[in-house]
């Protein structure tokens, strides 16, 4: 944009002001074959002459949107209002990339309201022209992807339809104001084929999960075969990953694996350490693109929602007591939150260590180091670490241990003891959230 109207700036003669005001400023041009751009600026302002022309193309630009708005994608398709509008800005700024050729009709400073006006107009049938040649050109790579999705398709390979779908999108969006028709056939409208296409792709999937229910006792070993079939209208979908989380209770099985040729992912169990006493593995399918999805389309499509089902855990009541030692203590509030943590989620919290299970013994360390220099303030740098050792309190043996080794985090020099305290146990408690539940030993009782 910046080089269309350097360009267009240096063919505008030396500025004369004319004691008429032109016709054009108070009455808008209009042809039949040609779009007239009028634009303005107040001359106390820098570079008025290129924010008059910016206008006047800026105006052309919307009389052309007018026309992409009724007879595009944007008009094709249904998606939310949000998406329609982030689209319609979008494409109005492409069309105002695209334009090239207009000519200068006229310029006029107005002594008296210090305002500069600029008219342009550029030719219908010469922007007509370059429309239909690009078009060509951008719809044959947006068909090559959608031709390459439909056989993908038809072999039952999702992902990589989904893939040349979503790259397809990415090629086609910055020109949704041209008609990417097919050539051999007109009526094949190809953004509009590509969206309708990448939503429809999960279209008839059904994920069956066997067992459906499961007996299981909290923190005993388990090798527990998980098996999930995905279909597509009755047809096993191969290569296809599935994953899993436990939407309630906490464990340890396989978190992703990809369908054989029969369509069948298997997952492997091998323990419960939530202390609920329904748990819930639930399998999704994850959509993954072959690349990074870039486009504000695919990204729309990338969100849609996608089957699943669940496998309910049954687990065997059974009280698992536990005792927390805490050794060094230099972040207070880190220490409660991983108490309540495993209180909450995994054992029976006592104050006597003589009636439990587990003695867990906790270490939360802060160590200040040098100072980081920043653009706009310098940064102390924090290193935290955590380690928490399970041990069988009948037999002295350790179980498990779990490790977060200086983990660094910069805060503000200006931040007082308590707010740094708190952004370091805030970070800290990030990973141990993610981490810890792996670590939750087996127990035998």
């Amino acid at each position: 944009m910046k080089r269309i109207l350097t360009a267009i700036i240096l063919t505008i003669p030396f500025l004369s002001v004319f004691a008429a005001t032109p016709k054009w400023i108070s009455s808008h041009e209009s042809s039949a074959t040609e779009y007239y751009g009028l634009g303005m600026a107040s001359m106390n302002s820098g570079n008025y002459i290129e924010k008059a022309s910016e206008n006047a193309l800026i105006d052309i630009a919307r009389q052309i949107m007018v026309k992409v708005q009724n007879e595009t994608f944007l008009s094709m398709v249904e998606t939310n209002n949000q998406i329609k509008e982030t689209l319609a800005q979008k494409t109005q700024m492409e069309v105002l990339n695209f334009l090239t050729g207009q000519e200068l009709v006229g310029q006029y400073a107005d002594k008296k309201t210090e305002v500069y006006y600029v008219c342009y107009k550029l030719n219908k049938a010469a922007y007509n022209a370059a429309v239909h040649a690009k078009s060509d050109e951008i719809a044959s790579i947006g068909y090559d992807y959608l031709r390459q999705g439909d056989e993908a398709l038809k072999r039952g390979e999702l992902q990589r339809a989904y893939s040349m779908y979503s790259r397809g999108l990415d090629v086609v969006e910055p020109w949704l104001f041209l008609p990417l028709r097919d050539m051999k056939d007109p009526n094949l409208h190809i953004p509009t084929m590509l969206y309708q296409r990448s939503i429809s792709i999960y279209d008839g999937l059904s994920l069956t999960v066997t067992p459906s229910q499961l007996d299981v006792a909290p923190f005993a070993p388990l090798s527990q075969d998980i098996r999930v079939q995905v279909l597509r209208q009755g047809t096993p979908v191969a290569n296809m990953p599935v994953r899993v989380t436990f939407a309630v209770g906490t464990g340890e099985i396989t978190s992703e694996a990809k369908t054989d040729a029969n369509g069948i992912a298997h997952f492997l169990l091998s323990k419960i350490t939530g202390k609920e006493t329904v748990q819930i593995c639930r399998f999704q399918l994850s959509q993954v693109a072959e690349r990074e999805i870039t486009g504000i389309l695919a990204k729309n499509v990338s969100v849609q929602t996608l089957p699943q089902t669940d496998l309910t855990l049954s687990v065997q009541e059974q009280q698992i007591k536990a005792y927390i030692h805490v050794s060094t203590d230099d972040l207070p509030a880190l220490k409660k939150q991983i108490e309540a943590m495993l209180g909450n989620n995994h054992f029976n919290m006592v104050a006597d260590p003589d009636d439990a299970d587990v003695f867990i013994e906790l270490r939360t360390v802060l160590e200040i180091g040098g100072t980081v220099k920043g653009e706009i303030y310098d940064l102390n740098e924090c290193l935290v670490s955590v380690q928490i050792n399970f041990y069988d309190y009948h037999t002295n043996q350790q179980l498990s241990s779990y490790h977060l080794s200086q983990l660094r985090v910069l805060c503000n020099q200006q931040n007082t003891m308590e707010q740094t305290l708190v952004q370091c146990t805030r970070e800290a408690m990030k990973r141990v959230k993610r981490e810890l539940p792996r670590k939750i030993p087996i127990i035998k009782k």
